[in-house]
């Protein structure tokens, strides 16, 4: 959940034309990471929580790339 924080905190910098497409696929994505690893936790079997797992890792993924795309917008500085 602290990725989540972190990330709605990233949202808020953000520049105002971005602020719809791309503040909504970071919010998605972040959003879909903890509640996969929750829901897959609730299942009864080892597979069906790693399947979870397995989407949960593909949202991380895909919002690792969203903030590649704001930095290399020139939107936000992101450190390494």
């Amino acid at each position: 959940m602290d990725l989540t924080d972190l990330i709605f905190d990233f949202l808020k910098d953000l520049p105002a034309d971005e602020k719809f497409s791309l503040t909504n696929q970071l919010n998605r994505c972040v959003c879909s990471i903890p509640s996969n690893i929750a829901e897959g936790s609730g299942k009864r079997t080892k597979l069906h929580f790693g399947e979870f797992l397995s989407t949960a890792l593909t949202s991380s993924f895909e919002l690792e790339t969203q903030l590649l795309i704001a930095n290399e917008g020139n939107m936000v500085i992101i450190k390494s």
